[in-house]
């Protein structure tokens, strides 16, 4: 390199031996979408819900009990400052809770402004799907889970995971009314 090149010319050549000695990328032949959920497991349904639906999970926190609510509402905690109702889903459902409360996680919903905590008897972790796998006929929904599903996601083993969809939760009546 001689003396009187200026920074710009330096760089230049160097990137013009990158360019020059650099190989390109393999096309990409095939893109497949997918769904990005997170899997859970309430009343003995494996269920899933997206992640953008989804404001966080935790650990099931201390929570203090509140006076003439029904009983599936467990109580209140705090959670980086902000009151967390904390939800038996279970129960709710008119079921009852099988884990063993070390396995049981909460599912932070913040959808249409209301900011709820979902008590589940364990979480899975997070799965991706084939979007074009997804089916919107709830294969065989029964249980009292049916109103708040809004279709299934079969894996490649062809377990099914139903779609829980919060937004259908929050605004059902009977979620809201939670006064004894």
């Amino acid at each position: 390199m001689p003396v009187d090149d200026t920074v710009f010319e330096v760089v230049q050549g160097f990137a013009d031996r990158f360019n020059r000695d650099s190989k390109a990328l393999p096309a990409q032949t095939s893109f497949t979408p997918v769904t990005a959920v997170l899997c859970f497991t309430t009343l003995g349904v494996e269920l899933a819900i997206h992640l953008e639906e989804l404001a966080e999970m935790l650990e099931v926190p201390d929570y203090t009990r509140l006076p003439k609510v029904k009983p599936w509402v467990l109580g209140v905690a705090s959670v980086r400052g902000k009151l967390l109702p904390v939800i038996d889903f279970a129960q709710y459902l008119g079921g009852e809770s099988s884990a063993t409360p070390k396995s049981q996680r909460v599912l932070v919903i913040d959808e249409q402004g209301i900011y709820v905590g979902l008590l589940v008897d364990r979480v899975s972790g997070v799965r991706h799907f084939d979007t074009e796998k997804f089916s919107s006929d709830p294969a065989d929904m029964t249980s009292a889970l049916k109103h708040y599903v809004a279709g299934c996601f079969a894996d490649d083993d062809g377990k099914i995971k139903h779609l829980f969809r919060p937004a259908l939760l929050v605004t059902d009546k009977s979620f809201q009314d939670v006064v004894i």
